[in-house]
């Protein structure tokens, strides 16, 4: 699978937002708990995380001396299930936010902004634990709250934008992602400094939508304003940076540029272990990545050890089912395949398959790419019929969901050529061909490498089918003159 047309399933990172309560209209005046808050605001925007769990702990226990209908609890509560969200604690982090969520909808009522921050929390840990539907819910309801409350073009709005756009992203939807994401950086920039962290969020994760269709020359200028931003906001070593150097690797490793993406993907390890330790799930990307960098260059052992400790990672953090679980499973898949193992291969792609398909049903993106690469499996074990079906399978999930016109489309196309091809299947296949070509053409313009060597491939067609009906003719010929 040529990795400049399909992306093969790796991850990049989206910047999603927990907040803290701690600047919101519920604080007491000048007392013993407000000054703990406010300082572990400030160490969790130092990422000192621990340093803000402690202190959290400490505003909690200071609120037991308040009445029960105070606020001042839920607001704490809320904040260190942040801490927890960011720390990847998840399991420690819902009981939390659910705890707060119920504080404040008794105290505050239904509609409060401060419901919609936590609304907003939570359903950002929902999409993290792989409940999209729950996630989607909240976050339809916590912008709802905001747009009614605090008006359509103020910044929590946008925030419930982007946030929401990146939940449909990650489901297929890019259509839709996009327009949020676009009302989202729209709004940012008209309330906004320039340099405002949030611009940063927005725009890498624009970027990483543009990356996911392909659309590399719009991603890179993205991921450059947002890293931009981001050093200048957060400093070198935030886990915000972390997240664009990621995705900046990314970009080069699926344009081909290997030697630029590597030190991207490294630099971007190194703030994580640094920032969070070695068993973080963000850390776990970025090990994936880096792995599908050296199997493209062919360092197998290396990619190897990657794949597995990213795959221990998430494991750890979300159990044997979750979706994110799948890239580094696919990945596998694809590393034994090269190297011919190719029953362990078949095991990783079946389970690979076997999460997508009850995570998101029959017919997201991400599976299309898993069944694509079992189809390649089974090519070149000689079961072309099985690869077949999936092939023309994997082709109706892109159609459906990018368009008849994506180069995705084109490079699935392009497997169902090839298959025809080895199958003597000239004319099945040319037809097929020349769709990529147009496609391809479309997109790419007629001058990319891929769309040169498509020609040529539709050349060589051209000519086994002239030579075919040329031997046709001479065949039927010499059954004449023998009659």
């Amino acid at each position: 699978m040529n990795a400049a047309v399909i992306r093969r399933a790796a991850l990049h990172l989206k910047l999603f937002v927990c907040a803290l309560l701690v600047c919101s209209g519920l604080r007491a005046q000048t007392d013993e708990w407000e000054s703990t808050v406010a300082e572990a605001s400030r160490a969790y925007t130092r990422s000192q995380f621990g340093e803000a769990e402690r202190l959290l702990r400490m505003a909690i226990a200071e609120t037991e001396k308040f009445p029960a209908a105070d606020p001042r609890r839920a607001t704490s509560l809320n904040d260190l299930a942040a801490v927890y969200d960011t720390l990847g604690r998840y399991g420690d982090a819902e009981p939390l936010y659910r705890q707060a969520l119920a504080l404040m909808e008794k105290n505050l009522g239904p509609n409060d902004p401060n419901v919609a921050t936590t609304l907003n929390n939570l359903a950002e840990l929902d999409r993290a634990l792989g409940k999209y539907a729950d996630a989607e819910a909240l976050h339809n309801r916590a912008l709802v709250i905001r747009e009614k409350v605090l008006g359509p073009d103020h910044p929590d709005v946008a925030e419930s934008l982007r946030n929401l756009g990146a939940l449909y992203d990650l489901e297929g939807r890019y259509r839709v992602a996009e327009k949020l994401y676009l009302r989202s950086l729209g709004i940012q920039e008209k309330k906004l400094p320039p340099d405002d962290p949030a611009i940063g969020k927005t725009t890498n994760n624009l970027a990483d939508l543009y990356c996911t269709e392909g659309r590399y020359s719009s991603a890179e200028p993205l991921y450059r304003r947002s890293l931009e931003i981001l050093e200048k906001s957060r400093g070198p070593g935030h886990p915000d940076v972390a997240t664009i150097l990621n995705n900046i690797g990314e970009l080069y490793r699926l344009e081909g540029k290997y030697p630029l993406a590597e030190p991207y993907y490294k630099r971007a390890i190194g703030i994580l272990e640094q920032r969070f330790g070695e068993k973080h799930p963000t850390l776990a990307v970025s090990l994936n990545n880096l792995g599908e960098l050296d199997r493209a260059e062919g360092k197998y052992a290396e990619a190897e050890s990657l794949y597995r400790r990213s795959l221990a990672i998430l494991e750890t953090a979300f159990g044997q089912q979750h979706p994110n679980l799948a890239a580094t499973l696919n990945n596998l898949g694809e590393l034994y395949r090269e190297r011919s193992q190719f029953s362990e291969s078949e095991r990783m792609y079946q389970r690979a398959l076997d999460i997508l398909q009850k995570a998101f049903g029959p017919a997201h993106p991400n599976l299309a790419i898993t069944l694509t690469n079992l189809a390649e499996l089974y090519d070149e074990e000689g079961n072309h019929a099985k690869a077949e079906l999936l092939y023309v399978r994997s082709l109706k999930i892109l159609e459906s969901a990018l368009g008849p016109d994506h180069p995705n489309v084109a490079a699935a196309v392009n497997k169902l050529s090839v298959l025809y091809g080895y199958e003597g299947k000239y004319e099945q296949a040319d037809s097929f061909c020349k769709r990529a070509l147009v496609i391809l053409k479309r997109n790419l313009g007629p001058d990319a490498p891929e769309v040169l060597k498509t020609t040529r491939t539709c050349s060589d067609l051209d000519d086994r089918i002239a030579q075919e009906a040329e031997i046709k003719k001479m065949q039927s010929k010499s059954k004449s003159l023998a009659q």
